[in-house]
């Protein structure tokens, strides 16, 4: 449990939320079309990159460096 509370896992952890974060602050500033439909679109985008980035970051941070060679 403590290497979970080492200084590196939380400043890695939380430099990959943040690069998240500004990611889909990007997309969210996008013009959006006049229409509802690419509104949709665009919500649609930023709803599946913010969980699909929060996944992949979890499963990099806690497993990744456990089975490196």
């Amino acid at each position: 449990m403590g290497a979970l509370l080492d200084g590196s896992f939380v400043l890695r952890l939380l430099r990959r939320v943040a690069s998240l974060a500004i990611l889909v602050l990007a997309i969210g500033l996008a013009p959006d079309g006049n229409q509802m439909g690419p509104v949709r679109a665009k919500q649609a985008a930023m709803t599946f990159l913010t969980i699909a980035g929060i996944g992949k970051i979890l499963y990099d941070t806690l497993y990744y460096d456990r089975f490196r060679a």
